[in-house]
């Protein structure tokens, strides 16, 4: 019924830059995040710890004792959607941003670590969206009415809100053996909390708690079959509409990944990295749930009937403890390489990273169980336990970035790139927190400090506009066929200093 396991870990997708550019340093943003073979930033380390090694003894950013980065990044994101019945929504929550820190140092003449502080997801979004309920109303006004028809259409408000927040903790250490080889490992600790809010369907056969030898879900079948035979219903409908809220935290996830990077010539240099899949847990939280916008009616209708007791489930929201069970980060492999042109004082690079999205979301199941509200647990039998499919179907993503940059003068260094990513997200998306868009356009600027002082970087990034239309949403049918146009805008600023 939940969709925050996708929220949860879609986030990080949604930046830009080749699919994933939490982490990067405003060097990297001015390069459509291609580069983590220049090894320029302390922030490098976060995708390739041997990226370590060359940061501290390349050529005009020396250090002997240590380096210090703070990075920080203000993202614009406008989204607009239009659903298949014409109705349209915007975000009203377009901004976020976060600061990036990162410190390292020498430990022997060949041996450097660093630690660095990077917000794995911060995104959030907020809008109304208009629904239409799968019981109708009646023409009369008059639930009693005999003659009465339902097929009046019911629109429902809900309001569409997500706010994320994910941060890591990345540790790492390089070797390097020889002045042209650097290996490095490392970790990445993560951890996650999300706020939000939507609609989703329930079927009506979940009701499986006892009513008159019956059913729940038997008896208000039957009620709808009758009606629809009478020729008082437009359809029989399987699922009823409700709303909620939820907040859950991710506990520690851990990575490990490791890297080389090595310069064969003057001219060239080559990385790679590899990060496994993360630890295994359970996401853990708690939902409240209003099972009053369709089942309303049918109530409504019931105490009528004098089928149920007028006095129950007067209040038709119940809390529950929600659970995600068996969650688990993605792998990503990546390759970087750059071409060194010393005379011109230019140099030019690619990226290209894979995650493996499609072998970690995939079949996840929510648990909401211990149901606060007594009448809602009898509904759903049993303990009140149901166990409801979070559609997620997705697939493998790959990403490229080429970027080209020149020294102005021995002071100053101007940068640009170009990224495109595919788009890895299937089944059952939650609209303002997922990534689809594929071309990403960079530029950036350098200001390289005197001796004593420390290195100003300033990029702008876009995710250029795009729409995307999904498929069939089976957490809410109304959201199928929804289009979406969402765009991502950059500002970031980074500053370093070596001693």
């Amino acid at each position: 019924m939940l969709v925050c396991a996708l929220i949860t870990f879609a986030s990080p997708l949604l930046a830009q830059q080749g699919g994933e550019v939490t982490g990067d340093s405003a060097l990297a943003a001015g390069r459509a995040g291609a580069g983590n073979v220049l090894a320029d930033s302390l922030l490098d380390g976060v995708r390739n710890p041997a990226a370590l090694s060359f940061r501290f003894s390349q050529q005009g950013w020396k250090a002997k004792e240590g380096i210090v980065e703070t990075h920080g990044r203000l993202l614009w994101q406008p989204l607009s959607g239009m659903s298949s019945a014409g109705l349209s929504f915007r975000d009203e929550n377009v901004l976020a941003g976060g600061p990036w820190l990162s410190w390292g140092r020498p430990i022997s003449s060949d041996a450097f670590v660093s630690i660095s502080f990077v917000p794995a997801a911060a995104a959030s979004a907020s809008f109304d969206r208009d629904t239409i309920l799968n019981v109708k109303k009646d023409t009369s006004g008059d639930p009693s009415d005999p003659n009465a028809v339902w097929d009046v259409p019911v629109h429902h408000g809900v309001g569409v809100s997500n706010a994320l927040t994910s941060v890591g903790l990345e540790p790492n250490i390089s070797w390097r053996p020889t002045r042209e080889l650097s290996f490095g490992v490392g970790a990445s600790l993560r951890g996650s909390l999300m706020d939000m809010g939507s609609a989703t369907d329930v079927p009506i056969s979940d009701m499986k708690g006892d009513l008159a030898g019956s059913t729940w879900g038997a008896i208000l079948s039957q009620l709808l079959n009758a009606m629809f035979d009478a020729g008082l219903r437009p359809d029989v409908p399987d699922n009823f509409q409700v709303d909620y809220s939820a907040e859950a935290t991710a506990p520690l996830q851990a990575f490990l990944k490791a890297g080389l990077l090595w310069q064969p010539a003057r001219s060239w240099r080559v990385g790679a990295w590899a990060r496994s899949p993360s630890s295994e847990s359970a996401l853990n939280g708690s939902a409240m749930v209003d099972f009053g916008a369709d089942l309303g009616f049918m109530l409504d209708a019931m105490r009528e009937a004098g089928m149920i007791p007028g006095d129950f489930l007067e209040d038709p929201t119940s809390s529950f403890d929600l659970s995600i069970p068996r969650v688990q980060f993605p792998a990503q492999l990546g390759v970087s390489v750059a071409h060194f042109l010393p005379r011109r004082r230019e140099r030019v690079t690619a990226d290209l990273v894979w995650t493996g999205w499609g072998a970690a979301f995939q079949n996840w199941e929510a648990t909401l169980s211990n149901p606060g509200n007594a009448d809602v647990g009898e509904m759903l039998g049993g303990d009140g336990t149901t166990v409801l499919d979070l559609d997620m179907n997705w697939r493998d993503s790959l990403s490229f970035s080429a970027a080209w940059e020149k020294d102005i003068s021995s002071r100053s260094t101007f940068r640009t790139g170009v990224g495109w990513s595919r788009n890895p997200v299937g089944g059952s998306p939650l609209p303002g927190l997922v990534p689809f868009n594929q071309l990403h356009l960079g530029v950036g600027f350098t200001r390289w400090g005197k001796s004593n002082s420390g290195d100003l970087h300033v990029s702008f990034v876009a995710a250029l506009p795009e729409t995307w239309t999904t498929g069939d949403n089976a957490v809410l049918s109304d959201f199928s066929g929804d289009s979406y146009t969402q765009a991502d805008y950059a500002f970031v600023v980074g500053w370093s200093h070596a001693w």
